[in-house]
């Protein structure tokens, strides 16, 4: 089921509907807590919906799950420029 929820949720990411894709993400992360790519994608929905704290923890917990992504770290820089610190970006 893990990998049917994140496949569905990156149909919708993909077309935009990120409240359909959120949900997807929700529960492939509630069957797999240590998915740093559940937590990385919905990040992005969260991010895309201008909801930028949400992504940004969504993010941190990519990193900590995979730190060595950089594609994680990157995002949420994003997020915390369009948040305005971008000393921490």
């Amino acid at each position: 089921m893990y990998h049917q929820f994140m496949v569905e949720g990156d149909y919708f990411r993909k077309r935009g509907d990120y409240i359909q894709a959120i949900e997807l993400y929700d529960k492939a992360i509630h069957l797999d807590l240590n998915s740093a790519q559940g937590y990385y994608y919905r990040g992005d929905c969260y991010h895309n919906r201008n909801q930028y704290r949400q992504a940004i923890e969504d993010y941190d917990k990519a990193i900590e799950l995979d730190p060595n992504n950089a594609w994680f770290y990157r995002s949420r820089g994003f997020s915390f420029h369009r948040l305005g610190q971008n000393e921490r970006a």
